[in-house]
């Protein structure tokens, strides 16, 4: 799915939807989901500004939110997927 835009798409449908809690944790499931495991998909959310993105919707959300937890496991997700990519020969 990140080979056909899926990456971008999330950290697009992130940026168009700040203020809307389901829509960006739905999001950052999926971006947790993109970039598990997946080095080329980690890379390619890191490259349409993933960071800063993700960033931006954890000091927005609610500590107590399920959307707090949900941008915590793509980061998580995206730290894991750019490790494998960095040992990768």
């Amino acid at each position: 799915l990140g080979e056909l835009g899926a990456c971008q798409a999330m950290m697009d449908t992130l940026t168009a939807f700040p203020n809307n809690p389901v829509i960006c944790q739905e999001a950052c499931s999926a971006v947790a989901a993109l970039a598990s495991c997946h080095p080329g998909n980690a890379q390619a959310l890191q490259a349409a500004g993933a960071d800063e993105v993700l960033g931006s919707t954890l000091r927005g959300a609610n500590p107590t939110s399920p959307l707090f937890v949900a941008v915590l496991g793509a980061l998580m997700s995206l730290a894991s997927g750019n490790a494998l990519a960095a040992s990768r020969p």
